[in-house]
C-alpha cells in the first residue's frame, strides 16, 4: 500500500469506474476488486483504494479482447451443439437443415438417450430427403392419423 494512496467510498469508485455502486458491491463479494469495512465491528461501507480501481480498470482493458474473443467462440459452439434440449421434462431438437431451414419440434420423450436416438435419425432423413432427392417414408398409419386429424374439426 502507498501511503499516498487515497481511500474511496463505494459511490466514489463507482463514478471513477462509471458503473452502479450494486456493480462496485458486487465486484467486492466476487474478489474482484479489493475493499474493507469502516467502523470498529466491519458493518460501514466500503473503502476502496483509489490504486485498486487504477490495477481493476488495467485489468479490465487487457481482457476485453480476449473475453469478447471467448464469448463469440461460446456462442458459436453454442449454435453447433445445441440441438437438443428440455422443456417441463420432454426434450425437443432445435436445429438447421441442409437447405437451410429451421426446425423445431418436440421429440415426445423423457428419455434423454431415446431423445439423441431420435434426433439423430430425424436429422439424417432430412439430409437425406434433401441431399440425395430421396422420397419421405410415411407410414399408412402416420397417413391416417394427420387424416383424422385434419377432418376432425368438420362436421361429419
Amino acid at each position: 500500500m502507498n501511503t499516498n494512496d487515497e481511500i474511496l467510498l463505494t459511490h466514489h469508485v463507482a463514478a471513477l469506474l462509471k458503473c452502479s455502486v450494486r456493480k462496485v458491491r458486487r465486484l467486492i463479494k466476487e474478489g474482484e476488486l479489493p475493499a474493507r469495512r469502516r467502523g470498529k465491528r466491519n458493518e460501514g461501507s466500503y473503502e476502496i483504494l483509489n490504486s485498486s480501481c487504477i490495477a481493476y480498470m488495467h485489468q479490465l482493458h487487457q481482457n476485453v479482447s480476449v473475453k469478447a474473443y471467448c464469448r463469440d467462440k461460446s456462442k458459436q459452439r453454442l449454435k453447433t451443439f445445441q440441438s437438443n434440449y428440455d422443456i417441463y421434462n420432454v426434450w425437443h431438437c432445435d436445429f438447421v437443415s441442409p437447405s437451410g431451414k429451421r426446425i423445431r419440434q418436440s421429440l415426445g420423450t423423457a428419455n434423454k438417450k431415446l431423445a439423441q436416438e431420435l434426433h439423430d435419425k430425424l436429422k439424417s432423413d432430412i439430409w437425406k430427403v434433401e441431399r440425395l432427392s430421396e422420397e419421405p417414408e410415411y407410414l399408412f398409419e402416420e397417413a391416417c392419423l394427420r387424416w383424422l386429424k385434419e377432418k376432425q374439426h368438420k362436421r361429419k
